[in-house]
């Protein structure tokens, strides 16, 4: 459940994750948690400036941010950098990772006894798309490319870590994993 004080929505996520996995894993049992991010989904909101990458200033030149085309997209970016952050500060907070002094995160799969699994969704709508990717594909297009959603799968039960598979696993192959 979702705390009701007012705060970034993701923040919230990830603040009622790590408050439920800490009291799993005080239990001593085996546990699941499946965390369901709002970002980088509309409706965009601009995420709290301590979540923006080091060094981020809003374009001074009227001329590269006076569409709104080019603000959805500062906006989307910016809430898949907060995302990242705070992704990065559930794996801390599960106890799956550390702050090195860099500011980097340091996360060792064959460390833990936990599986990580993040799955993206169908895509991302036009004014989001990133290079390589062709905006003219994205989702909500007649050419949507975005039904090949990502799946990233790490932890100690990974016997081939850094490969690439081409077929897509769907949610009920990760529950039946899960449930053996």
């Amino acid at each position: 459940s979702v705390s009701l004080a007012r705060k970034y929505m993701v923040t919230a996520q990830t603040d009622d994750a790590i408050s439920w996995i800490q009291q799993q894993r005080a239990g001593g049992h085996p546990w699941m948690c499946s965390v369901s991010y709002s970002a980088i989904h509309t409706p965009y909101q601009q995420p709290p400036t301590n979540l923006y990458p080091s060094g981020f200033s809003w374009p001074t030149n009227l001329a590269e941010a006076n569409t709104n085309e080019a603000q959805i997209k500062i906006i989307s970016d910016l809430m898949l950098y907060a995302m990242d952050q705070e992704m990065g500060r559930l794996l801390v907070g599960a106890g799956l990772a550390t702050n090195l002094p860099s500011g980097e995160l340091q996360y060792t799969p064959a460390a833990t006894d936990t599986m990580v699994i993040v799955c993206g969704d169908n895509g991302t709508y036009y004014e989001s798309v990133n290079l390589p990717y062709n905006p003219l594909r994205a989702k909500a297009s007649p050419y949507q490319t975005g039904v090949a959603a990502p799946v990233v799968v790490s932890g100690p039960l990974v016997s081939d870590p850094g490969r690439t598979v081409t077929n897509m696993v769907n949610a009920v192959d990760l529950f039946e994993l899960f449930g053996e």
